[in-house]
């Protein structure tokens, strides 16, 4: 794990420092970026609210084999959690020359990683239309298998990319309605206003008209949480957007009981924002909330049941991959493609056995045959991953790395 940590620090060149401990102090203002807002006290309420909730040790009892598997808007899940949607990787880390990980590949990995961990994965939406095209794309993939979160746009915008979520085949479609006042959006030209309620219960109609459910994100007050509840939408999801919308905001486990208290029982309560590990969601369902929405950290829940190892493991590997296609400088091939000024990502398909290593690696989108065979080379050379784990035992795991050849010019 620290040498992967040491690798990450290096590849994400100061855009994320990989700290021992995520809790934004590093990062504050750093949007975009991987921090939080202004001072930053949005981000770090969220970590020192469940830091402060404590545990009572019980030991009289018969619970000895905890079941985590549950059932979230109709949704079975081997354990209360869901990857939470993230979109913009190339402007919060970097940009593509930093991060050869694209929308693409990280959607796609998060949707395909969640799915096999037993759970679900969400995905993101934004600018450039990337971001939502190839998260509709790899919830196709993975035959509906994930929610597809769109921003509140306005106008016709929003309804057509609603309609697109819808026809991916999810059961579940969100809007991140604290999207409002992002700064990243707002840079670049984009920026969405509040929600009001009537246009909210239009959201509702349309979304169940096609069969689905909706999730809204970024319910604060037990006033919204009602408008909410009274518009039909299913779920809420109480997050102050990782304190990454309003500095000064309190924490989202701070108002989470009062939400649950006046709307819980009427519609599913899930929450994000500072979950770092398997005790802190422990704690956010002791506080009432139906399931939890995980963001940063490669190490959420892992000790939780130790069911989302195959999740945590995807975030472990999509960081080694950021240092890793480093490697494609080197190739045989890099000459011969030069010359014939030749360019493009390959995606190398491959599983990881229970014992790391990489079987069945084969092309899966093609660029040309020198790139293809050169990026299959470099794949299964590759010495052993981390495997997945499910229950404490390992599983295989299907992956998927794009392998990106560009050229560059030098000024002399």
């Amino acid at each position: 794990m620290k040498a992967i940590k040491d690798l990450a620090r290096e590849r994400m060149k100061g855009h994320c420092r990989v700290c021992p401990v995520c809790d934004g102090r590093v990062c504050s203002g750093e949007v975009p970026g991987m921090g939080g807002l202004g001072t930053g006290s949005s981000f770090r309420a969220n970590l020192e609210a469940l830091a402060s909730v404590k545990l009572a040790m019980r030991c009289l009892h018969g619970a000895a084999l905890p079941d985590t598997s549950t059932e979230v808007l109709g949704l079975k899940l081997a354990m209360p959690v869901m990857a939470a949607p993230i979109g913009g990787v190339a402007f919060n880390m970097g940009g593509a020359e930093q991060n050869p990980v694209d929308e693409a590949m990280y959607a796609e990995a998060v949707i395909a990683g969640s799915k096999q961990a037993g759970v679900i994965g969400c995905g993101g939406d934004g600018v450039p239309p990337v971001i939502s095209g190839s998260a509709f794309d790899s919830i196709r993939k993975a035959e509906g298998w994930g929610i597809p979160f769109i921003k509140p746009w306005e106008g016709e915008e929003l309804w057509t990319k609603l309609e697109a979520a819808t026809a991916t085949g999810c059961p579940v479609v969100g809007v991140d309605v604290d999207a409002a006042g992002l700064v990243t959006l707002r840079l670049m030209g984009r920026p969405v206003a509040p929600t009001p309620p009537a246009r909210l219960a239009e959201i509702v109609k349309f979304v169940h008209d096609r069969g689905a459910k909706l999730i809204i994100k970024g319910v604060m007050t037990v006033s919204e949480a009602q408008i909410a509840a009274e518009a039909g939408v299913d779920a809420i999801v109480v997050s102050n957007h990782g304190g990454r919308v309003l500095d000064q905001c309190p924490a989202t486990a701070e108002v989470l009981p009062a939400i649950v208290d006046a709307v819980g029982g009427k519609m599913t309560v899930l929450v994000d924002g500072g979950i770092r590990s398997g005790m802190d969601v422990f704690k956010a369902l002791a506080l009432g909330a139906d399931g939890v929405l995980v963001e940063k950290s490669a190490e959420v829940a892992i000790k939780y049941g130790n069911l989302i190892a195959v999740i945590v493991d995807f975030l472990i590997i999509a960081l080694s991959v950021f240092c890793m296609v480093k490697l494609i400088n080197t190739m045989k091939a890099k000459a011969e493609a030069m010359k014939k000024k030749i360019q493009g990502s390959v995606r190398i398909g491959f599983t990881v056995n229970p014992d790391g290593s990489i079987v069945n690696a084969k092309v899966e989108r093609k660029v040309n045959p020198l790139l293809d065979n050169e990026a299959l080379r470099v794949v299964k050379s590759m010495p052993k991953w981390i495997p997945g784990k499910l229950n404490g035992e390992p599983v295989p795991v299907k992956m998927y790395v794009p392998v990106n050849f560009r050229m560059r010019t030098v000024k002399k």
